[in-house]
């Protein structure tokens, strides 16, 4: 699949994230694997493994999406209601819930063999280490590989404020996260709807498969 320059640079303009040296194309370029939907050559058991992959990686960036709207709500929303109660309980369940999906989505992303999975999962990756600072300040430990490492006791600790800082509405690091979890769902979402679409070699719809299959990685 052949993927203009210029529609790769305004996908990443979108996400607020820049190309840089490791282009989305040079992805695309170096990864026999593409096309968003994967390979054509593939056996119904092969189908079925990477329909539920992306299933999986769907439903993580889905829970990973609602929460970071949960956190960037403008009105009403957990940092006011922590302040007014005096109780942050709901605060810290809320991040410690999106720092949950955001490795799980990452985790996800590198079984799907897409490339721009696999693009998305590293963009994911330098913005928590590009914000390191700031959530190691509240509790939370970026890892080696980009994913977040909640020390619960720090985090429960952490006044409103800072919390806000970096997972309210006005963080840079929130904005990122939000848009690479959705095209991370549209992208896996467009993989398993392909693949549900396809015929398995004793002529059942591969959706049969599919529909039984889907919750079985969790």
């Amino acid at each position: 699949m052949r993927i203009a320059t210029q529609t790769l640079n305004e996908t990443a303009k979108r996400a607020h994230l820049p190309l840089g040296n490791s282009s989305l194309l040079n992805y695309i370029n170096n990864n026999n694997s593409g096309a968003i939907v994967g390979s054509r050559n593939k056996n119904a058991g092969m189908d079925l493994l990477s329909s539920n992959l992306n299933g999986r990686l769907e439903k993580n960036a889905n829970e990973l999406s609602r929460s970071t709207e949960r956190l960037t709500e403008k009105e009403d929303n957990l940092f006011d209601e922590a302040r007014e109660s005096g109780d942050n309980s709901a605060l810290v369940d809320e991040v410690t819930r999106f720092a949950k999906y955001f490795n799980a989505s990452m985790d996800s992303a590198a079984g799907t063999n897409s490339a721009l999975n696999v693009y998305y999962k590293k963009m994911l990756g330098q913005t928590a280490a590009e914000h390191r600072d700031a959530l190691e300040a509240v509790g939370i430990d970026v890892l080696d590989d980009g994913t977040l490492d909640v020390r619960e006791d720090r985090l429960k600790r952490a006044d409103v404020d800072s919390l806000e800082r970096v997972f309210g509405a006005r963080s840079d690091f929130m904005k990122r996260a939000q848009a690479l979890a959705q095209k991370l769902s549209d992208n896996a979402g467009a993989g398993a709807a392909s693949l549900a679409g396809r015929y398995s070699a004793s002529g059942e719809p591969f959706s049969s498969y599919s529909a039984s299959n889907y919750d079985y990685f969790g």
